[in-house]
């Protein structure tokens, strides 16, 4: 359980954005051009874990920013 943890932590402090329960006070804004993507860790033996960015393929839903507290806008709205 330590070395999905540790994969965690790293594949955490890579993403500079902040995305669904991934809040970050120091990058508020998600960026979807450089993290729309999948962050797999790879336990190493006493070694930081190995983490790779998979691309993710859009199949039904368009990512989108959460609001809360606020009506929401329909899709194509400017």
């Amino acid at each position: 359980m330590l070395d999905v943890a540790e994969s965690m932590v790293q594949s955490a402090l890579r993403r500079t954005e902040s995305r669904g329960a991934h809040q970050r006070t120091d990058f508020p804004k998600r960026n979807d051009e450089k993290f729309l993507a999948q962050f797999p860790g790879f336990p190493r033996r006493r070694r930081t874990p190995r983490v790779e960015y998979l691309p993710v393929r859009i199949t039904r839903w368009p990512p989108g920013e959460r609001v809360y507290g606020q009506p929401a806008q329909k899709a194509g709205a400017s």
